[in-house]
């Protein structure tokens, strides 16, 4: 969990503030970031991670070395598998429940650490971002979608 964290981004600002430079990009969920049944524990310590992080990326700013964290969302991978029995029903489910209608592969998820981790991001620091479609900044409403003029109330 969060003493991992810990000890690796120790040990990695033991030689990056030195040397005046270095990125380092942590991994957290979106359950770190919206709450979900069942998940109390894992979100809490993904949260934990998720502001540990952020404290570390203001003492290491001075120093020119970059703190990030990637919030993977759903992610086609075995874990999605695992998580859900293999169950394609379940799986479709949670993807309809994405705006982008699908989860990540893991070249996404990459691509964001990649970036993240690259010069291409050399004023980013302190920063959480979800990588999930869109899910976590949705409104969701069961059954109502605001542009379907069948679901708005016919008594005005």
């Amino acid at each position: 969990g969060v003493d991992s964290v810990f000890i690796g981004v120790q040990a990695a600002m033991r030689i990056m503030i030195p040397q005046r430079y270095g990125s380092i990009v942590n991994i957290s969920s979106v359950s770190s970031l919206r709450a979900g049944t069942a998940s109390g524990a894992y979100g809490a310590a993904k949260a934990a991670l998720n502001q540990f992080s952020q404290c570390a990326a203001m003492e290491a700013a001075p120093h020119n070395v970059r703190i990030n964290v990637v919030a993977p969302g759903a992610v086609d991978t075995p874990g999605l598998n695992a998580a859900t029995g293999k169950n394609e029903h379940v799986k479709k489910v949670i993807a309809d429940a994405i705006p982008m209608q699908r989860a990540a592969t893991p070249e996404e998820i990459s691509a964001a650490i990649c970036f993240l981790g690259s010069d291409e991001s050399s004023f980013i620091t302190g920063v959480v971002l979800p990588v999930d479609g869109g899910k976590t900044p949705q409104l969701y409403v069961p059954s109502f979608d605001i542009t379907n003029l069948d679901n708005q109330a016919e008594d005005r």
